[in-house]
């Protein structure tokens, strides 16, 4: 068999095994050694014969489960494996990685969480174990053994199966997207084994199968498409023709869719002692999601507009009801033609969002432009044919002007027909953004209430003016 470890600062913190491989694996050597905060992380590949293979017995308990093709901590996943998984579970964490608390009969991290991330990711590299979701698998024992089946579909809608023995059984639940519409079970195969699967309706598009042995689960994918349905997303994704820029870049143009545990232990009191841990993992898990959510954050220096863009494209192409946009100097004389650019980017990317609402300050008529004058400039001039490509969209911009300039920080934010709200805060003006040194920052659950004040805040008389420029259809 094959066997991996993790040694971190000198010390193992995870152990992997990989039973049934082929003989040529006997060669097999490989070392990597990278620097991780304080210590030196090393990751060793080698073969073992099956006779060397043991266990240290002072493990709490151990777990067996079949993990699936998708399962993150599948060493296989990603594609149509799964994998028979025994896990041994030691109470004794790596010290380098953790800290135990007595008082609060807690684990911690005892280091930075920038680099369990990156322990996390130098893990999932060499391994394919993703353990974000279970850090305290940390300092366990875990043996895989790959289960692949065969499985194809043939022109007249059968599913062909092979590699299969003769002790196992078959099961297939035909679907109609998320609907079972038939069943064939228990199939055998035949002697060298294969198996055609007929269903009694044909119009199925997609099916859950799975495959027993010796009254044990040994395969087991749900919900496989076939290539229509590929063909048909591929099919529904456009490219928009680029548009042309005059300030901020040549062109820019968008990618879119065009519509849309087992265990044996002796001790009664196992069941508490595995949801205390269960605990714990769940408070490291979450102490690593939100540094995450923390650390998205993108800063930017002068002339990385291309980031920006990047950004407000990526939070602007899922919107798909409205959009708010807050900027107080959004209509700046001197900067009228990257301002121009940016409605033309903002409207590129009203794919299934049709109103889009522009919040901004006007109190110089020689400085900046108002609400009616903006859209009285856009018709007049109709710089790059904006309104046509307003009207390509069905969409509409309404202009908000404010009385006054209290709303300091610059928002995109993105509100479905249940006004659930996302969206991104930015340091500095639309049409500065090309020169300024500032930062991007997700709001994420935050979004929500930021529109309402900032709409509450409109309409308790500080609206002064308001135009809608497009019409939809």
């Amino acid at each position: 068999m094959i066997k991996e470890t993790i040694t971190y600062g000198r010390q193992n913190i995870l152990t992997v095994y990989h039973r049934g491989f082929d003989e040529e694996t006997k060669k097999r050597r490989l070392k990597i050694n990278e620097k991780i905060g304080r210590y030196r992380i090393i990751f060793e590949e080698t073969y073992i014969p099956d006779e060397n293979f043991k266990i240290p017995d002072d493990y709490v308990w151990k777990n067996e489960f079949l993990l699936k093709p998708d399962d993150t901590i599948n060493p296989y996943h990603g594609g149509t494996c799964c994998a028979k998984m025994l896990e041994y579970f030691y109470a004794q964490k790596p010290k380098y990685m953790f800290r135990y608390n007595n008082k609060d009969n807690q684990y911690d991290f005892a280091i930075e969480l920038n680099d369990i991330l990156k322990i996390n990711e130098f893990t999932k590299k060499y391994t394919g174990m993703d353990l974000k979701k279970y850090p305290l698998g940390y300092g366990n024992i875990f043996i895989f053994e790959p289960h692949l089946i065969d499985i194809k579909r043939t022109k007249d809608k059968q599913i062909y199966i092979k590699n299969l023995r003769s002790s196992m059984l078959v099961t297939i639940h035909f679907k109609e997207y998320e609907n079972i519409i038939c069943t064939n079970i228990a199939m055998k195969p035949s002697i060298d084994g294969e198996l055609y699967v007929t269903p009694n309706k044909k119009n199925w598009n997609a099916y859950d199968i799975f495959i027993y042995e010796n009254d044990e689960l040994f395969y087991e994918q749900k919900n496989i498409y076939y290539i229509e349905e590929i063909q048909f997303s591929m099919n529904i994704m456009k490219k928009s023709n680029p548009i042309y820029l005059s300030e901020l870049k040549n062109t820019f143009s968008i990618d879119y869719l065009l519509s849309k545990e087992k265990f044996s232990v002796g001790n009664k009191n196992i069941n508490d002692f595995k949801s205390l841990w269960k605990s714990i993992n769940l408070n490291l898990y979450n102490k690593l999601s939100s540094h995450v959510k923390k650390s998205s954050i993108l800063f930017i220096k002068p002339n990385e507009i291309n980031k920006v863009i990047a950004k407000v494209k990526d939070t602007l192409i899922s919107a798909n009801y409205e959009v708010w946009i807050f900027d107080s100097y959004f209509t700046d004389k001197r900067n009228i033609l990257i301002t121009i650019d940016w409605l033309r980017i903002i409207i590129e990317c009203l794919v299934y969002a049709k109103i889009c609402h522009i919040v901004f300050y006007f109190n110089d008529e020689n400085r900046s432009y108002s609400a009616v004058k903006l859209k009285e400039y856009l018709i007049k001039y109709n710089p790059n044919n904006i309104l046509g490509q307003l009207r390509n969209r069905n969409a509409v911009l309404i202009f908000h002007q404010t009385k006054n300039s209290k709303i300091h920080d610059r928002f995109i934010i993105k509100c479905n027909k249940e006004n659930k709200c996302l969206g991104i805060g930015i340091g500095t003006s639309f049409n500065s953004a090309h020169k300024n040194f500032f930062c991007i920052y997700d709001l994420d659950n935050r979004a929500k209430n930021i529109c309402y004040e900032l709409q509450k805040w409109l309409n308790e008389g500080n609206l002064q003016d308001k135009t809608i420029l497009g019409e939809i259809s």
